[in-house]
């Protein structure tokens, strides 16, 4: 029998490739896949780490194309994976403020 492949084998490698690189390390990001595009939703610090994290995506073998559409610049956007003294982030925080 063929093995399976995984079908988010491509996202993973984007998502630890990016990981890996320093400046964007630490930025709220999800790396997601649909087919053989990458798509990256929340937020970097500036316009050189947006081009980075979608040269990254785009250098996986088998991507064809990055969609980079839910990806925005906010300053200081590493700051937003800090977490209190409770433990929670601010993504929690935010996610349970009446609104």
């Amino acid at each position: 029998a063929t093995p399976t492949t995984d079908p988010s084998t491509r996202a993973k490698a984007a998502y630890q490739k990016i990981r890996a690189e320093a400046s964007l390390a630490n930025n709220p990001l999800d790396v997601l896949q649909k087919g053989t595009t990458i798509v990256l939703r929340g937020a970097v610090d500036s316009e050189a780490e947006h081009a980075k994290a979608k040269e990254l995506a785009m250098s996986v073998e088998g991507v064809t194309g990055v969609d980079v559409s839910g990806l925005q610049v906010i300053a200081h956007a590493s700051e937003l994976n800090d977490t209190d003294d409770d433990g929670d982030s601010i993504d929690d925080l935010l996610d349970n403020c009446p609104r």
